[in-house]
């Protein structure tokens, strides 16, 4: 079904290829002599192609009697109109548009109004939520998400001053030559000179902490410019900000001022992605080469996102290059990755393409192998001497006994291992844009990611010198996203803007295993064969429309409606025994939004909003009030605050073993077995800049209603819950901390020092006795440190980070199966825990460092790079698991007889990488 959405989204694209070349660089000669002005227009649209839009009772009974010589368009129509009671404005290098002079205006404008369009200026492509700072009148905007900006009712001259991530600041005088004509700003990026405009000092590389509460600009090039543990990877770069945590080395995904990683939204040109993950949460499925730009929301988000209670990400593709064709290859230890920018009709549509593929299912790398090791242990750890006793540190086995006595101990020895993998993932993103007719905007994005393991493992253990167990297991597992938006835009006019989106998303897992396990004593042998099959599938199909509305003073209303239909699917069995099967198809999301920007005062910013929720599922409209607010006390120091409420329609269960289950599935809320989730965020803080420093510091704090907790949570059918047949518990919990971050931007030396204190808690009425615990992902304190050097062709950088041991679970034993009668009974295993999230693992710390050198040649630049991953060789414990081993029986017992044992997950050594980057 898949390969049948590619293929009608790619007939749709390639019949939206329909454009007309723009005319750039024209220079007209003319003699108008005693010429009506229609008459000449015609000449001019017909002799040099120029698009004029004008009214005939406008221009009737105006003749010309003037000279053009080697003028532009922009000159001649000066020329041309200036003595008349006409005026124009140049769209673009090819249409203008004619109209009457405002009454009673003056030859001398005093005030004006203006649309621009801050762009790259050798690619063309838009960049979007530029900073447009009004230096006359000290106000401040952004452009929106395709790059354009309005100003009204500011007196002449003004002085703009624009800035973007990774670009020069460009600052530009603005009289009355520009206001009758769309305003381009070209861009150029860091270090190239830009002859246009006057630059100023400021450099900004990496991010930028926004006016709003909680938003921070991420320049998707920063990525490249940190060491990785095999891909480049902006999402493990993100997770180095303050209040976002570092220290899970198996998840790409953001745990946000305490918020689980399932509870943001992840959007990419507009559609949304629900698994971030590749080779099983060591790096994002994000190809970095296809990422624009980055919005990053921590919380307090306005009333343009819904659906989830944590965080926002919104990614913006790239467009490709408007000019000429460029392009990029690379390798790395893991994978090959190309890119491609190509101008279908200059200056008016592009297409983008990038893929990455790895090669480690052709070539078995040492960077593989020492990645692959770390989740080889989640089904097979190599336990060479135990100790008996209770069960809860490595080498420690507990088991039921033929009879199903509780806490006897086992000593377990593992005489013979092997694991064969067979592995790799791919994603490709395809991106096409146009401008249509004279205030239009298309693009067409595609999206889609795999992982696919397909693994064998063999596996003799010795149990107590008496008896010999040999398990043979093969399994697959496999996961995907697919995702695709097209999105329309028109610019109506100079306060009017809209966009129209429509997009579609799914998101599939499978894990299917075949376990065979041979158990020999000195009087018998015997055979268990036993099979697990999961499933999950979500599907999304979005259609959305904004409109912005911009006012006098860059103030602005935002007003907005989406309608959502959404499906999930999530099966369990084993051994033809189905445990789990919730299926929830067609159900919709129905919402309307609006905002209100407003500056009632010099440096005040206040963003009121609210959004309503209507779910098919429930019945019942979920409304969402949304505030923030900014105040430029000084220059140097600005106070921020946010409150909003949030409400998450779609729930997630999270299986730490990541290769014993479908993990970390989707099910949408029915309010009865699935709750719908609430969240209310309070945030607020305080931004001082001095000189090359900025220092930041957030206080925030996040409540939850409606936590999800899934029954087999280690994976497998092992599980902590003796109520485990009711599969799904219902919670509540809270996350409150402090953020400090000191940033230095130079033109050679950059660094930042970020710090958060938090604390995470839960509590659910059938865990831990109803008391509240520590959540997983709950750590106290956390220090983040990066800095970057560089040299001119060499750049070299390195990353520190220290976290606090999170929480774990001991357990004392395992409880009797006392129902041999239930199938479903006959294949779950029950342990005992002590108190949940009770024990802490030991504190986690790292330093990775990196180096890149750029080549360049008369047309490409090459760039060598080389990262170590844990330098000092840290043997880091990032938690613990659960090992089970399954023993022969004799007739009439119940056909699950397991050992199990908890062993600690140590993360990835000293491990170096190379790559290899060509760009055209």
């Amino acid at each position: 079904m898949r390969y049948h959405i590619i293929n009608i989204f790619l007939i749709l694209f390639f019949a939206l290829v329909t454009e007309v070349n723009g005319k750039s660089n024209v220079r007209i000669n003319e003699s108008f002599r005693n010429t009506p002005l229609k008459e000449a227009l015609t000449t001019l649209n017909v002799k040099y192609e120029l698009k004029i839009a004008y009214g005939d009772h406008a221009v009737s009974d105006i003749i010309l009697d003037t000279e053009i010589q080697d003028l532009s368009v922009y000159e001649t129509f000066q020329k041309i109109l200036g003595p008349t009671p006409l005026t124009f404005e140049l769209l673009e290098d090819d249409v203008i548009i004619i109209k009457k002079k405002p009454k009673g205006k003056a030859t001398a404008q005093t005030t004006f109004s203006l649309i621009g369009v801050v762009q790259d200026a050798s690619s063309g492509e838009r960049l979007p939520y530029a900073y447009v700072w009004l230096e006359t009148e000290k106000r401040n905007l952004l452009t929106n998400v395709d790059g354009y900006f309005s100003i009204s009712g500011t007196s002449l001259p003004a002085t703009l001053k624009v800035s973007y991530l990774g670009y020069q600041d460009a600052t530009l005088l603005i009289d009355e030559g520009l206001t009758n004509k769309r305003l381009y700003v070209n861009m150029i990026a860091n270090p190239r000179e830009l002859e246009e405009v006057v630059i100023s000092g400021n450099i900004t590389d990496d991010f930028e902490i926004n006016a709003s509460e909680g938003k921070i600009d991420v320049n998707p090039k920063i990525a490249y410019s940190m060491p990785s543990a095999g891909e480049t990877d902006l999402m493990r770069t993100i997770q180095l900000l303050p209040g976002i945590n570092a220290t899970n080395e198996f998840s790409a995904g953001l745990s946000i001022q305490g918020g689980n990683t399932n509870q943001n939204l992840f959007l990419f040109d507009g559609f949304t992605i629900y698994h971030m993950d590749h080779f099983f949460g060591y790096f994002s499925a994000i190809n970095p080469s296809a990422i624009k730009s980055v919005q990053l929301y921590k919380g307090g988000y306005d009333a343009r996102y819904g659906g989830r209670v944590s965080g926002v990400v919104d990614i913006s593709g790239k467009e490709g290059n408007l000019n000429k064709i460029s392009g990029s290859v690379g390798i790395n230890l893991l994978s090959l990755n190309t890119s491609l920018e190509i101008p279908l009709k200059k200056n008016r549509s592009s297409l983008f393409f990038s893929a990455r593929r790895s090669y480690t299912d052709i070539v078995s790398t040492s960077l593989f192998e020492k990645i692959f090791e770390n989740f080889a242990t989640d089904f097979s750890e190599d336990e060479q001497s135990t100790s008996t006793g209770s069960m809860p540190m490595g080498g420690q086995w507990s088991n039921m006994g033929n009879m199903g006595n509780t806490g006897n101990t086992s000593q377990v020895t593992t005489l013979e291992n092997s694991v064969t993998p067979e592995f790799y993932y791919t994603d490709l993103n395809l991106k096409f844009s146009s401008k249509v007719g004279l205030k239009d905007h298309i693009s067409f994005s595609f999206y889609d990611s795999n992982d696919i393991l397909n693994f064998k493992e063999s596996k003799v253990t010795s149990i107590n010198d008496t008896l010999t167990v040999s398990e043979n297991t093969l399994g697959l597992v496999n996961w995907g996203n697919v995702g695709s938006s097209f999105k329309w835009s028109r610019l109506w006019n100079q306060s009017h803007y809209t966009n129209a989106l429509i997009s579609y998303s799914r998101y599939e897992s499978q894990y299917d295993e075949a376990r065979t396990s041979v158990s020999t004593s000195q009087n018998q042998e015997s055979t268990i064969s036993t099979t697990l099959e999961q499933s999950n599938s979500i599907q999304d199909i979005t259609v959305k429309i904004d409109h912005e509305w911009f006012l006098p003073k860059d103030q602005l209303i935002r007003l907005g409606m989406q309608t959502s239909v959404l499906g999930t699917v999530y099966r369990s069995k084993s051994d033809d025994v189905t445990f789990v099967e919730h299926i929830e198809l067609n159900k919709s999301i129905f919402s309307l939004y609006g905002l209100s920007v407003l500056q009632p005062f010099t440096g005040l910013t206040l963003n009121l909003g609210l959004r309503g929720n209507y779910y098919s599922n429930t019945g019942e409209w979920y409304p969402e009030p949304r505030i923030s607010v900014s105040q430029q006390v000084t220059s140097q120091v600005r106070l921020k605050g946010a409150y909003g409420i949030y409400h998450q329609f779609v729930n997630q269960s999270n299986t730490k073993n990541a290769l014993q289950g479908s993990r970390d599935f989707w099910l949408l809320a029915d309010d009865s077995t699935i709750p719908v989730q609430k969240g209310k965020h309070l945030s607020a803080g305080l931004d001082y800049r001095f000189g090359e420093f900025v220092f930041n510091v957030d206080y925030f704090r996040k409540d939850f209603d409606g936590l999800l907790e899934y029954a087999f949570t280690n994976g497998g059918l092992v599980t902590e819950f003796s109520n485990y047949e009711d599969m799904f518990f219902e919670g509540s919990g809270k996350s409150e901390g402090l953020e400090f971050l000191l940033k230095k931007t130079g033109k050679s030396f950059n660094a930042w020092l970020g710090y958060t204190y938090s604390m995470v808690q839960y509590s659910f009425d059938e865990i831990n006795e109803g008391q509240t615990f520590y959540a997983d992902h709950d750590q106290r304190h956390e220090v983040n440190t990066y800095g970057s050097y560089n040299f001119g062709k060499l750049e070299l950088f390195a990353t520190w980070v220290y976290g606090s041991g999170r929480p774990y679970s001991q357990s004392s034993s395992v409880v009797p199966n006392e129902s041999t009668m239930n199938d479903f009974n006959d294949h779950v295993t029950v342990v005992n825990i002590d108190e949940k999230n009770g024990s802490r693992l030991p504190q986690y710390h790292r330093l990775d460092v990196g180096g890149k050198y750029t080549f360049f040649f008369k047309d490409f630049n090459a760039v060598l790079g080389l990262s170590v991953f844990n330098l000092y060789n840290r043997k880091n414990i990032v938690d613990y698991k659960f090992n089970q081993i399954l023993m022969g029986h004799s007739p009439g017992h119940g056909m699950w007889n397991p050992i199990i044992g908890s062993s600690p997950v140590k993360s990835m050594g000293i491990t170096p990488n190379i790559s290899l980057t060509i760009n055209f």
